[in-house]
């Protein structure tokens, strides 16, 4: 079983090397989407694919189109990789920030529950000890009310930490829209309503506290969390690769092979 990480990159210059060196040890291949990062990010992700680390591709967007957007363009590109047999429906595809804060090492605990409880996807519940009080409220008002909407249970709907079979990834391509950090919102309310399988019960600690979310998203991801729910419920599906406009978001894609 064929594992890859998905990883969207704004601005990581300072902790994104230190994060592919992490995740070497467990997982198979490596995609990144820099967001139009204005800083280092992209010359050192270079420079660490020519060393021939991993097997790893880069894809560079023209400009910074938010986290929701880079990780809907990650995930079309994932299918391309399905339909080509490069990757098989029963793989498992991980999504971990490029910041620092999570760790790679809970990856072999995670695929073990994913495998022994026969889920669809597995989003990690943050340990919220470094996080403010603002924030851990903010949290549990947010993940609460997308539990309402997903109709089932959400501990943390917000977590960017998640481990998936690449079956899912068409449905959530399907039925997502993504704007600003909506997309996680979405996604925990997509597959519960079409039926699949979730859990985030499996507590994964933070190793710092870093959010750039603003009141103004709380508004922006429950509205597209309720976009998501009439959107699966009136079928209303969009198809992936015209959607996005993959060739036109990216102006260079690279792969370095170990």
């Amino acid at each position: 079983m064929k594992t890859l990480a998905l990883v969207p990159v704004f601005n990581e210059s300072t902790t994104i090397i230190q994060v592919l060196m992490d995740l070497e040890g467990f997982v198979d291949d490596i995609l990144l989407v820099n967001d139009g990062s204005s800083d280092e990010s992209e010359n050192l992700i270079r420079k660490w694919m020519a060393d021939g680390h991993h097997n790893a591709e880069l894809v560079t967007l023209k400009r910074n189109s938010g986290y929701s957007r880079a990780t809907l363009t990650g995930f079309a590109l994932v299918e391309e990789r399905i339909k080509k047999k490069q990757l098989g429906k029963n793989d498992i595809v991980v999504t971990i920030d490029g910041d620092g804060q999570h760790k790679p090492s809970d990856i072999p605990v995670l695929k073990e529950y994913l495998q022994e409880d026969d889920l669809a996807l597995v989003r990690t519940r943050r340990q919220f000890e470094k996080y403010s009080k603002y924030k851990r409220l903010g949290n549990k008002f947010m993940s609460s009310t997308v539990s309402i909407i997903a109709g089932q249970r959400c501990f943390d709907a917000q977590s960017g930490f998640l481990l998936m079979r690449a079956s899912t990834i068409r449905p959530l391509l399907q039925y997502a829209t993504g704007y600003r950090y909506s997309i996680c919102d979405e996604f925990a309310v997509i597959l519960p309503r079409l039926g699949y399988k979730v859990s985030d019960e499996h507590l994964s600690e933070v190793l710092y506290f870093r959010s750039n979310t603003r009141i103004s998203d709380v508004i922006i991801n429950l509205t597209f969390s309720f976009i998501a729910l009439l959107r699966v419920k009136l079928r209303i599906r969009s198809t992936t690769t015209p959607r996005l406009k993959i060739r036109k978001r990216f102006r260079e894609r690279r792969r370095k092979t170990a």
